[in-house]
């Protein structure tokens, strides 16, 4: 009995820590989303923007999944927000001089975002049925 709470309280304490990971990843993100000028230049390679939007969503999607955002309302509502972020970045980026708006940037976004959820799916799937195979034995 000790050892279940005492394995709840990891995995609350978990989940916490990766929330408050991705909000301050989701501030750095909107920071340069929505800056004006970042002072990069993204042509080192062709389509590097893109796998860069493809990554940065691809890692927040991953680490939203891990904070469990289906028990508050809060998580819910900045898993929403950050739902929309790809989007809400390229029409904001229309009215920014220095930026240049792309459709193929909110569907790299996009992309990540489904990436990051199937990949976590698949994980969390393998991981239970390894645990599950360890208690059975």
């Amino acid at each position: 009995m000790i050892t279940i709470q005492k394995n709840d309280n990891r995995k609350v304490r978990f989940q916490q820590v990766s929330f408050t990971l991705f909000l301050l990843y989701l501030f750095i993100l909107s920071y340069f989303l929505f800056v004006n000028e970042t002072g990069y230049r993204y042509n080192s390679f062709l389509h590097q923007d893109k796998l860069i939007h493809f990554l940065a969503f691809f890692a927040g999607q991953l680490m939203i999944m891990s904070a469990a955002i289906k028990k508050s309302p809060l998580r819910r509502l900045v898993w929403s927000v950050y739902l929309l972020l790809p989007l809400i970045a390229e029409i904001i980026q229309t009215f920014q001089p220095y930026r240049v708006q792309s459709i193929w940037d909110m569907v790299s976004g996009y992309g990540g975002l489904l990436s990051g959820f199937i990949i976590y799916k698949l994980l969390a799937m393998f991981i239970s049925k390894k645990t599950k195979g360890e208690r059975d034995v």
